[in-house]
């Protein structure tokens, strides 16, 4: 389980590096993702990701679904 200051380090630091930057992202914020490896931090971003397009969806006009 994520706490929430590790998902906003997360997105602050995929805004600073960029998205795909997991080694560098992780090596520079080794005591904050202590328990996550490249991995975790590629699927977390995803799923954000894939979270925040539904939710834009879903908060769309009905008529422009």
């Amino acid at each position: 389980k994520w706490s929430n200051k590790e998902v906003e380090l997360l997105k602050q630091q995929v805004h600073e590096h960029g998205k795909g930057h997991w080694k560098k992202i992780l090596k520079d914020n080794a005591d904050a993702f202590c328990r996550q490896i490249e991995v975790d931090l590629k699927d977390k971003w995803r799923n954000f990701e894939k979270y925040n397009k539904l939710w834009d969806f879903l908060e769309l006009p009905q008529y422009l679904h």
